[in-house]
C-alpha cells in the first residue's frame, strides 16, 4: 500500500540532500586542504637544487594559500607546519646519512633528529602562514604584509639558535641572472620577497576567479587584477634592473685587474682521510693534479678545506715542507685548508684554518673559521651539558677565529670563508668591508655523498658574489668546485666525486654594492613593515 503524499515531503528531501552535502563537504574539505599543503611542500622542494625547476617556486605556495582561506589561526598554523614538514624533509633529507655514516648514530637516533630539525625550520612556515592566511579580506595589506613577514622570518632563521639560513627561498633562483641582481641591495631576502610577492600575487587573482564555496567567498575581481599587476609591476622592475646590472657589470670586467685562479679537486675518500698511512698520498695527489692545471699566467692555487689532514706547519715538518716547496717550484700563491693549534698557558686552542703561502715557498697569512657548525666542530653549551658528544667523531672542539679577517696575494685581497660560512651573507659582508676583493671558499661536501646537499651548498656561493659584486672562487673535496663572477654566472663546475683541477680569468673588482655598504636594511624595513600592517589588520580584523 503507498503511502499518500505529505506537504513535508519536499521539504524534508530537501534538507536530507542539504545535510549530506554538509557531511560530504565537511570530510572532503579538510583532507583538501592537508593535500594541498603537501602538494605546496613538494613543489617548493623541487624548486631548489639538485632538482633545480627553479619556476615551480614562482606558484609553489599556491595550493597553501588556497587551503587556510580564511581558517582559524591554528587550523593555518598546522597546514603550514605540514606544508614546512614535507619541504623541509626532503630538503634536508641529507642529514640522516651524514650522523648515521660519519657521525656513529643508530637510524632511531638520526631519524628523529631530522624531524626535529625539519619541524623546526617548519615552525617559520606555519607563523607565516598563520598570519597571511585573511588575504582575501584585505588583500592589499596583505599583499604587502606577506612578502614583509617572509622576510622577517628568513632572517630570524638565519641568527637564532646560532642561524641556520639553508635553502632560503630566493636560493631556487640562484641560475636566474636577471632576478638575482637586486640582491646586490637587499641580499637573498629580496628575491625571496619577491617571489612570495608573485605568489601571493597569483592567489589574489585566482580568489577573484573562484566561485566555490570550499574556499570561502570570492573576491572582487578589481582587486584581484590589481593585486597580480602589482606583483607583475615589481617582477618585471626587478628583471628590468637584473639586465642593466649585468650589463654594467660585464662592461666593467674589461677595465678592471683581473687573477688567473687554479682550484683542485683531490676527491679523497672520507673514510681514508684522516688516516695517517694515506698522508703522503694525499699531498702528492694535490701537486700532481695542480701541476696539470697552471698555466704560465696562473697566480693562485686553491686547494679544499682541510686538504691537508694533519696540524699543517706543526706535526708533520716533510709533509709541509712538500707543500711549501710545491707553492715556490710552481712561483704561485697557494691557499690550502688544515687543521692548526696555538699553545696557551691552559689548554691549546685548535682551529679549522685556511694557509696562505707565497710565491717563495713562506706562510703570509692564515685564515681561522669564525663560524662553527654546532656539534660538528664544538659543542654549545658544552661547559653545562658534558654528557653531549659531536655529531662527527673525526673532529675535536675547534675555537672561533675572527670574523672579517681577508689576507693578501700579489694585489688581490682574498675573503676566505670555510664550508658552512658560505651560507651566511653577513660573513662574506665583513670580508668585503675588511678590503677583500676576492672570496674565496673551500670546503669538503664528501659529508654529503651524492645528495642534493652540495648543489645547494653551491648555490649559495652566488649570492655572495652578487651581493658584493665580487668574484668567487670554490674549492670543494669532492665537489661541487668552480668559479662565480661577479653577476653570479658560474663557470666551470665540476662533476661531483672525480679528481678535478680548473682555472678561469676572474675579474677583481673593488667597488661596493649597497648590501656592502648597508647589510640587511631591507630586513629591518620589512620588519617595520610587517610588524605595522599586523597591527593594522589587527585592528581592522579581531580574529586575525
Amino acid at each position: 500500500m503507498t503511502r499518500p503524499a505529505s506537504p513535508f515531503d519536499g521539504q524534508a528531501g530537501e534538507r536530507g540532500f542539504t545535510v549530506a552535502v554538509f557531511f560530504k563537504e565537511s570530510i572532503k574539505g579538510p583532507v583538501i586542504r592537508v593535500l594541498a599543503a603537501i602538494c605546496s611542500g613538494i613543489l617548493l622542494t623541487a624548486a631548489f637544487p639538485k632538482a633545480g625547476w627553479s619556476w615551480l617556486a614562482w606558484f609553489a605556495f599556491l595550493p597553501l594559500f588556497f587551503a587556510v582561506r580564511n581558517k582559524s589561526w591554528w587550523q593555518a598554523f598546522k597546514l603550514g607546519l605540514i606544508m614546512g614538514m614535507v619541504h623541509y624533509l626532503g630538503l634536508v633529507y641529507w642529514v640522516d646519512g651524514v650522523m648515521r655514516q660519519y657521525g656513529g648514530l643508530s637510524w632511531y637516533a638520526s631519524v628523529p633528529l631530522l624531524f626535529l630539525l625539519s619541524f623546526y625550520l617548519s615552525i617559520y612556515v606555519a607563523v607565516f602562514t598563520a598570519f597571511t592566511r585573511k588575504g582575501p579580506i584585505q588583500p592589499m595589506t596583505h599583499l604587502a604584509l606577506a612578502p614583509a613577514l617572509w622576510v622577517a622570518l628568513e632572517y630570524a632563521r638565519t641568527y637564532f639558535f646560532t642561524g641556520f639560513p639553508w635553502g632560503l627561498l630566493g636560493h631556487t633562483q640562484y641560475q636566474n641572472l636577471e632576478i638575482i641582481q637586486i640582491s646586490d641591495a637587499t641580499g637573498a631576502y629580496g628575491v625571496s620577497a619577491l617571489i612570495i610577492l608573485v605568489n601571493y600575487g597569483l592567489y589574489l587573482l585566482g580568489a577573484s576567479l573562484y566561485s566555490g564555496t570550499l574556499f570561502g567567498p570570492t573576491l572582487p575581481r578589481k582587486k584581484g587584477l590589481l593585486a597580480v599587476v602589482a606583483a607583475g609591476l615589481a617582477l618585471g622592475g626587478a628583471w628590468y634592473y637584473g639586465q642593466v646590472s649585468v650589463q654594467g657589470l660585464q662592461n666593467s670586467f674589461k677595465d678592471s685587474p683581473s687573477l688567473e685562479v687554479v682550484i683542485v679537486q683531490g676527491n679523497i675518500d672520507q673514510n681514508l682521510k684522516w688516516n695517517p698511512a694515506y698522508q703522503e698520498h694525499t699531498v702528492n695527489t694535490y701537486v700532481r693534479l695542480t701541476k696539470g692545471a697552471l698555466t704560465k699566467n696562473t697566480e693562485l692555487v686553491v686547494w679544499p678545506e682541510s686538504a691537508m689532514p694533519f696540524y699543517f706547519s706543526a706535526t708533520e715538518p716533510f709533509l709541509t715542507a712538500r707543500v711549501l716547496t710545491a707553492a715556490r717550484e710552481n712561483h704561485t700563491f697557494l691557499l690550502t685548508g688544515s687543521m692548526s693549534f696555538e699553545r696557551t698557558d691552559g689548554d691549546p686552542l685548535f682551529y679549522n684554518s685556511a694557509f696562505l703561502i707565497g710565491q717563495n715557498g713562506k706562510i703570509l697569512g692564515k685564515y681561522d673559521k669564525a663560524h662553527l657548525v654546532p656539534w660538528g666542530e664544538y659543542v654549545p653549551l658544552k661547559k653545562y651539558m658534558p654528557f653531549i658528544n659531536n655529531l662527527v667523531e673525526q673532529v675535536s672542539d675547534f675555537s672561533a677565529g675572527r670574523e672579517g679577517q681577508a689576507i693578501s696575494a700579489n694585489g688581490a685581497r682574498l675573503g676566505v670563508l670555510i664550508c658552512y660560512e658560505i651560507i651566511f651573507p653577513a660573513l662574506a659582508r665583513h670580508q668585503v668591508l675588511e678590503g677583500a676583493n676576492l672570496l674565496v671558499t673551500i670546503t669538503n661536501d664528501a659529508w654529503f655523498g651524492r645528495s642534493s646537499a652540495p648543489y645547494q651548498h653551491f648555490s649559495t656561493a652566488v649570492f655572495r658574489a652578487v651581493e658584493n659584486h665580487r668574484s668567487v672562487a670554490r674549492a670543494a673535496n669532492s665537489g661541487i668546485s668552480g668559479f662565480v663572477d661577479p653577476t653570479g654566472k658560474i663557470l666551470e663546475p665540476t662533476e661531483l666525486f672525480e679528481e678535478a683541477a680548473r682555472n678561469a680569468v676572474l675579474p677583481i673588482l673593488n667597488q661596493t654594492t649597497i648590501y656592502t655598504r648597508y647589510g640587511d636594511v631591507f630586513c629591518f624595513i620589512c620588519m617595520g613593515l610587517a610588524l605595522m600592517l599586523l597591527i593594522f589588520a589587527r585592528k581592522n580584523m579581531p580574529s586575525l
